[in-house]
């Protein structure tokens, strides 16, 4: 037999309290039902930005497949946009100046990953060294990030490369390959890229002390005068002296008569996107070929 007095069920009390909640949080979640979501707005990737000077010597600007205009300031301005993913900064310096002998060598390059750019930047590109003239090397391209307040910071620089016969190229390793004469001292020698010098220390004799120890030092250009013909594609020098030693020089550098390539036309051929105008026909920071100016440097911005 049933008993009346089990009840099964919820009381009108507790059913007005669970309805009360459900309407609350219908309530408060009524824009997410109703509201179509929107993604991040986003540029289209890829886009380009390209500052370098021309033939001319006029300072360049160019967005992507765009015409080049003149930029009236020493520098270019670009100004990101906040909806763009990361940025990518190529920058090459300007190429060092063919001598009689050498090429120049292509300016540094070298490229920066940037997933947040919150100011304008103000970029610089280095013009290429002048042939015949004492231009060392040619200029540096650097980027600068415009601050409110203070003076700017700077986030990318590169050097250009390095000019003429005695400069358009780096010593890498010096050492003595052959001494004529002997004492108790082992001869050596060292190199100084700064000072575009070589020290040699040697036996000016056969002596069974110090007494015949004696230095001397050489112009790079000294050494290099001995290949008028240019250098071993090898880039390994031997110089021999009237004292009664060899040296052997390992150098880095355009060892050639022709333009250095720079890294930065290596990327413009890797992106598969040669124009007709703009960095890629300046040949942006190629070392000049003999007897030629370096290139002017380069700076690109993709996205």
């Amino acid at each position: 037999m049933l008993s009346y007095k089990n009840k099964l069920g919820f009381s009108l009390f507790e059913v007005v309290v669970t309805m009360s909640i459900v309407a609350i949080f219908i309530a408060a979640c009524t824009n997410v039902f109703t509201q179509k979501y929107k993604g991040k707005s986003s540029t289209p990737m890829h886009g380009r930005f390209e500052c370098y000077y021309n033939s001319a010597g006029t300072l360049m600007q160019k967005y992507d497949a765009g015409t080049p205009t003149a930029v009236t300031t020493p520098y270019c301005e670009f100004s990101p946009n906040s909806a763009v993913a990361y940025y990518i900064i190529n920058a090459v310096g300007g190429g060092g100046a063919g001598g009689t002998i050498l090429g120049g060598t292509k300016g540094e390059y070298n490229s920066v990953f940037m997933t947040t750019i919150n100011s304008d930047l103000q970029l610089y590109p280095g013009k290429g060294a002048l042939a015949g003239s004492s231009d060392a090397r040619g200029e540096r391209s650097y980027v600068m990030a415009e601050q409110i307040t203070g003076e700017n910071r700077e986030i990318l620089s590169v050097e250009g490369g390095l000019s003429a016969v005695g400069n358009s190229v780096n010593l890498n390793n010096c050492d003595v390959a052959f001494a004529e004469y002997a004492c108790t001292l082992t001869p050596k020698c060292t190199s100084d890229n700064e000072t575009r010098t070589v020290k040699v220390e040697y036996c000016s004799e056969i002596c069974a002390d110090n007494s015949c120890w004696a230095d001397e030092t050489l112009s790079f250009n000294t050494i290099l005068a001995q290949y008028s013909a240019g250098l071993p594609s090898s880039n390994n020098l031997y110089y021999t002296n009237a004292a009664g030693y060899t040296l052997h020089l390992a150098v880095e550098g355009n060892s050639t008569e022709n333009e250095d390539i720079s890294g930065m036309m290596n990327y413009f051929e890797a992106l598969k996107e040669q124009e007709t105008t703009g960095a890629y026909t300046e040949h942006a920071g190629n070392g000049g070929a003999k007897e030629q100016n370096g290139k002017t440097g380069a700076i690109v911005i993709v996205w």
